[in-house]
């Protein structure tokens, strides 16, 4: 699935966008990669939005306003959308969100459609895709391998068809370890400044001994940076060794 062949279907007839949603739904959320989401909106609220999109297409029948209309998308869990919970998979954090972050509410204003928030490791601090309550995400290819992460789910919702793109966020290699373990192509955008309305603004409310700034540990040496919960370094690697994350992340190409 590609936005350009999906436009080129509605504009020829071939397919619609409510075609689309009930292929998407059909599908169902029962297979070896249901983890890959973790919230699926439900038929009712992709109805309401179908609803109002052919409402807008009628007012401007050659969709100029609406250059992606009927684009069916996922958005990673740590990046709000209206009415959906945002988790970053993290269930004790989880809360909803009364509006979307400013990178949703453009697409949706350009006529893409929200399917629902896809799985990552927990709080993007991972590499791997494995690390979240919600289960494992496997790869799109082989089931039996590990998908890569932190954007493990929209990666993969991409990769199998279910959506025609998907935002992810980039800690430490999420796009770039996606790609290289030959699941679709990524976007990195470095962003300068960002609002917590923009990201999450459960960000801003995450109490020791998780936080992001100055963390004092338990034997009381203070540290900087991101604290996952305890469970997520499980047999995480030490990456220390490699000299930085692009080292890391360089060396998962080596054969």
């Amino acid at each position: 699935m590609t936005i350009a062949a999906l436009l080129a279907d509605y504009r020829s007839g071939q397919r619609t966008p409510a075609q689309m949603i009930s292929e998407w739904l059909s599908r169902g959320a029962a297979d070896v990669y249901a983890n890959a989401w973790i919230h699926r909106a439900d038929a009712a609220s992709l109805l309401r939005r179908l609803q109002a999109l052919e409402e807008q297409a009628r007012s401007a029948p050659d969709l100029g306003r609406l250059p992606l209309f009927g684009v069916p998308f996922a958005v990673k869990d740590n990046i709000d959308v209206a009415g959906m919970p945002t988790t970053a998979a993290c269930p004790a954090f989880s809360y909803v969100p009364k509006r979307s972050a400013r990178v949703v509410e453009k697409l949706e204003a350009a006529g893409a459609i929200v399917l629902g928030k896809t799985n990552l490791d927990q709080f993007a601090t991972g590499l791997v895709g494995t690390r979240s309550p919600y289960g494992p995400v496997s790869n799109s290819f082989r089931p039996e391998y590990i998908s890569g992460g932190s954007s493990s789910g929209s990666a993969v919702v991409v990769a199998r068809g279910e959506a025609a793109f998907a935002l992810g966020t980039d800690t430490a290699g999420s796009g770039r370890v996606r790609v290289v373990s030959g699941e679709g192509h990524a976007i990195e955008v470095e962003v300068w400044s960002l609002p917590a309305s923009a990201f999450g603004s459960f960000v801003a409310g995450i109490p020791s001994p998780l936080g992001i700034g100055r963390i004092e540990l338990e034997d009381g040496e203070s540290v900087q940076g991101f604290v996952c919960e305890s469970w997520a370094l499980t047999e995480a690697q030490e990456v220390s060794q490699f000299g930085g994350w692009r080292a890391y992340i360089a060396s998962l190409k080596a054969p």
